[in-house]
């Protein structure tokens, strides 16, 4: 299950990222590039993945292979590696291996030259190791604030020691498979300590768990009352969350009951092989030189719909959107807020929204969107199955906004304050008899809210979208 959240993720992570405006990038000449690759004998994906891990670069900020071998350095061979292992102050290859294997750098099929390739990657690599001194040992113990003591006495329950590790992060990957395979059994002296390091009461405990038809005396180790206990706390503001979205407990059942006749966990290596696909597709649009979504083709705007398509047939869902304003509905598609330059400028709506729209930008301490969206708008998000099922409706709100979106509310803030005030044929008392214009809030007609950082309410909904299949997809989790 874990692979199916981390892929259903990572995918929508990326496709934000693209909804987002994108720098140029340089290209390397493709001749160039297969020449090196074949000079090399390493893939191009490879490539990208030493660049990404060891060098923090990008394939694409290369225009020639000169500066690409710049980067890169020298290949690394059986001399090198030697020296390295020697300045590193490694026994021989073999502990060196062994050291990466453990923290999960080379595979256990691999060879250190295979996975490094070049000299200055392995170089990189180990610089991110910290050894352990007196000193950096003291600083961790503070960063994550514990003791010698009780980290030596961890080591030793395992029949291990700290002396017995040369890095700060394989010594800590060590203590913390120690600390999770920990059982401890639960006591009412455990369950007291468990609740002072915590900040605990036990009567709040036992009231939450009261809520989700549990008790603490169901447990029989303090690590699997811990685990229960942070389920039901992030379930629970999950749903506060969603509840500030309109989202009632009828939904969140129907929701609930839509992942569960889904039977995800008896499909992980069919979904991890339909998400490898929708990469790959995604991949194959080229999309590295897009900055704007009306540079797109017809046929990239028609696959990217159809990849958006077949991600929500895997999960039964079909999402849409209703925008109201002032008593007037209309219905938008996802497709509409990816490709078009905003929600509402290519809307008939737009002149109902936007035109003879005033707003004081000398009170902006506490204002509302709905000083900017007028007072009577809304936007929903509805979520239905296939077969037109309406499982969950969704609503925007400035609550919701100022909560959770605060960087959103902010520029617009910043936004509004930037525009100055208009003077008017209006006449005010000074206070010495004389009468000055009376400064009125400016008026702001037709176009586009401000493009700030990014394309924030795009990227807003398809966040709500991921919000509600991601806290289903964890609760199924909990649940499985």
């Amino acid at each position: 299950m874990k692979i199916v959240l981390r892929t259903v993720l990572v995918f929508c992570l990326g496709f934000i990222f693209f909804l987002s405006p994108q720098k140029s990038f340089a290209e390397l000449n493709s001749s160039d590039l297969n020449q090196f690759l074949t000079s090399e004998n390493i893939s191009k994906e490879k490539l990208e993945d030493i660049l990404y891990m060891y060098y923090h670069e990008d394939l694409l900020n290369f225009n020639t292979v000169t500066e690409l071998n710049a980067v890169l350095g020298e290949k690394l061979t059986s001399e090198t590696l030697q020296t390295i292992i020697s300045d590193n102050e490694f026994t021989d290859e073999a502990e060196l291996t062994q050291f990466l294997q453990n923290n999960y750098e080379v595979e256990e099929d691999s060879t250190i030259i295979e996975t490094y390739i070049y000299k200055t990657a392995l170089e990189n690599a180990l610089s991110y190791y910290t050894p352990i001194t007196p000193e950096s040992l003291q600083e961790w113990l503070i960063s994550f604030d514990l003791t010698s003591e009780e980290v030596s006495a961890l080591f030793a329950e395992n029949n291990d020691s700290i002396s017995n590790y040369r890095y700060i992060e394989d010594m800590q990957r060590v203590y913390f498979e120690y600390e999770f395979s920990k059982i401890t059994p639960l006591t009412e002296e455990t369950l007291q300590e468990w609740l002072d390091e915590n900040g605990l009461i036990q009567e709040d405990v036992e009231a939450l768990f009261v809520e989700y038809d549990d008790a603490i005396t169901n447990y029989e180790t303090i690590e699997d009352l811990d685990m229960a206990y942070f389920s039901y706390i992030i379930e629970k503001e999950m749903k506060e969350m969603l509840n500030k979205l309109g989202l009632t407990d009828e939904e969140f059942t129907a929701l609930n009951n839509h992942f569960e006749s889904l039977k995800l966990e008896e499909r992980e290596e069919e979904l991890t092989a339909k998400f490898e696909e929708f990469f790959s597709r995604f991949e194959d649009l080229n999309l590295d030189q897009i900055e704007d979504p009306k540079d797109l083709t017809d046929a990239q705007k028609t696959e990217i719909s159809s990849i958006i398509s077949d991600v929500l047939a895997i999960f039964d869902l079909k999402i849409s959107f209703t925008l109201e304003i002032d008593g007037k509905t209309q219905d938008i598609q996802l497709e509409d807020l990816i490709f078009q330059d905003t929600i509402i400028g290519d809307y008939s709506l737009k002149s109902s929204l936007l035109d003879n729209f005033v707003l004081d930008t000398n009170s902006l301490e506490n204002f509302s969107l709905a000083d900017i969206f007028l007072p009577d708008f809304s936007f929903s998000i509805n979520i239905s199955k296939l077969d037109g099922t309406l499982l969950a409706d969704l609503q925007i709100t400035d609550e919701f906004i100022s909560e959770y979106l605060p960087e959103l509310k902010e520029s617009i803030k910043q936004f509004l304050s930037s525009i100055p005030s208009l003077p008017t044929n209006g006449n005010t008392d000074s206070g010495n008899g004389t009468s000055e214009p009376k400064p009125t809030p400016p008026v702001i007609t037709g176009g586009k809210l401000p493009n700030t950082s990014g394309n924030y309410l795009e990227s807003l909904l398809f966040g709500l979208f991921l919000i509600g299949i991601g806290t289903m997809l964890l609760l199924k989790k909990r649940m499985a």
